[in-house]
């Protein structure tokens, strides 16, 4: 009896540290959980002091020159890690690392050796800032900034590298018949467009008669090409320009005194007929050469083909039935992209018309007002040649306007906004373009119509009666901003109507000759 009540206690004693050491086990654990957590808070709360920022997502650098690229981070104690790398396009590459106070350019890409360096007087004041020299068009990209100070954060960049095209390179060459080829050769990055004009009594675009070709070199720059055959005329002068978005616009003027005339083309060849003559033979042989010589000429004495017959070129009649060889091929793609823009408007927004259907001609004298509420003419809401109209209103609203005018010129609806006169009606949907906002079109195009975005560009700046329509524009881009004020400069014949959110364009409303605004219940 005595032995089992021993063994009782025993068991009983045991039990209880048992739970005692249970207990005691689980408040451990429930420490370290407390503690873990507030170690995490606690740490989230330190490093979200620790930030790195840069000082401009987008640099800008000019081929052969330097850039300075800077992130900020808080400056501590120590020598920070700074890690910059091109993290897009691939491969990524590194371009500078400075560990413990020291350059290691152990694992520098090759391609930036020797072009890199940090300044590091700066990084007492938390800036890593990052000098690279002698750009090249591969630079461009997107750029990653490391920096380690015990706590660690990144943030990224870009960077943009373009090359001002050089000063322009003339030529003139007689082509016969008093017809003289006027080249104009400069190189450059990115692409650019080449425009010409005739100057004399007044100015008139001969852009659609020119030939231009790019060819990419070995630096990746582009030697552009571009000329023109003209007749030769003592009033006229010729201007070549080479277009390129936020860049110079470079420009060469041929004039009268640059091509040659008839008297001074014969007196060349009378020269050298008399040092030849003089040289060997008497003035028999002389008068011999002067006959051979005029013979040479007429034979040397082309004609240009057009379309249909040989004729005497004279670029004046263009206008009318007669048109050069170049001429044709861009009628030819004139009438590509109408049938494709025509097709393309037709699908997209044939069915959201159906649903809501055309406006009736009485509801559109109450559509349109100033700002101060007087009504507008509905005629004046679409922009004569060279002109632009803002037209603010609600998104669905402004859109609706927008594609029912695309649409009724697809359809050739000859309705109250008289759309039917323009020969050609591009739209662009603004929220999804950027850049060139005209290759958003080509990119829409259903229909492959072998045009680029610079073949859309010269047929909207070169045909009278065209428009081009923004819609749902936003300033603040500083790329699109800049194509668009570019294209407003030298755009003299297209007309620009552009659909904004009342306040999203306010320096454009201060540019434009006409502001309107949509009646605020047209939602659609």
């Amino acid at each position: 009896m005595h032995d089992s009540a021993v063994a009782v206690a025993v068991a009983v004693a045991n039990r209880l540290k048992m739970t005692r050491s249970l207990r005691l086990q689980r408040a451990g654990q429930m420490d370290r959980v407390f503690f873990s957590i507030l170690h995490i808070f606690i740490w989230s709360g330190i490093s979200a002091l620790f930030t790195v920022e840069v000082e401009s997502p987008l640099y800008e650098g000019q081929f052969q020159h330097d850039v300075k690229m800077v992130c900020r981070y808080p400056p501590g104690n120590g020598d920070p890690t700074v890690i910059w790398r091109r993290i897009r396009p691939s491969p990524e590459m590194e371009v500078f690392r400075l560990q413990n106070g020291r350059e290691d350019d152990r694992f520098q890409d090759k391609w930036f050796r020797g072009r890199v360096q940090l300044v590091k007087e700066d990084l007492r004041v938390g800036r890593a800032a990052l000098l690279l020299s002698d750009l090249n068009i591969n630079d461009t990209g997107v750029y990653q900034c490391l920096i380690e100070t015990g706590e660690a954060d990144v943030a990224q960049t870009s960077l943009t590298v373009k090359a001002a095209y050089t000063a322009i390179k003339r030529s003139v060459r007689s082509v016969g018949d008093g017809l003289f080829q006027l080249s104009c050769e400069s190189h450059g990055y990115p692409n650019a467009t080449v425009a010409w004009k005739e100057e004399k009594s007044d100015k008139r675009s001969i852009t659609l008669r020119s030939d231009t070709t790019a060819v990419a070199a070995a630096d990746h720059r582009f030697n552009v090409t571009s000329s023109v055959v003209v007749k030769r005329a003592a009033d006229a002068s010729y201007t070549c320009t080479f277009l390129q978005h936020a860049l110079p616009n470079p420009s060469a003027t041929f004039t009268g005194a640059d091509l040659p005339s008839r008297s001074s083309v014969l007196s060349a060849s009378v020269v050298a007929s008399l040092i030849a003559i003089v040289a060997i033979i008497s003035a028999a042989a002389f008068l011999y050469w002067k006959l051979k010589g005029a013979k040479v000429k007429k034979l040397q004495s082309p004609r240009i083909l057009t379309a249909d017959k040989v004729c005497d070129p004279s670029f004046a009649c263009l206008p009318t039935q007669e048109f050069s060889l170049y001429d044709e091929v861009f009628k030819d793609k004139m009438e590509m992209l109408r049938v494709a823009l025509k097709k393309h408007y037709t699908n997209s927004f044939r069915d959201k018309t159906a649903e809501h259907g055309f406006f009736p001609e009485e509801v559109f004298s109450h559509l349109f007002h100033t700002r101060d509420g007087q009504p507008v003419d509905p005629c004046q809401v679409l922009p004569a040649s060279g002109e632009t109209v803002v037209l603010e209103g609600n998104p669905g609203g402004k859109t609706f306007i927008a594609q029912h005018l695309a649409l009724s010129w697809a359809q050739d609806r000859n309705w109250h906004l008289f759309t039917a006169h323009f020969q050609l009606v591009v739209l662009v949907a603004c929220e999804q373009a950027k850049g060139n906002l005209l290759q958003q079109v080509i990119s829409d195009l259903t229909v492959d119509t072998g045009l680029a975005a610079e073949d859309l560009l010269i047929l909207l700046m070169e045909t009278a009666d065209s428009l081009l329509i923004l819609d749902g524009y936003t300033e603040g881009c500083e790329e699109t901003d800049e194509w668009l004020h570019s294209f407003m400069r030298n755009s003299p014949k297209c007309g620009l109507l552009i659909t904004a959110c009342q306040g999203q364009c306010q320096n454009l409303e201060r540019r434009s000759e006409k502001v309107m605004f949509l009646h605020k219940n047209l939602h659609r």
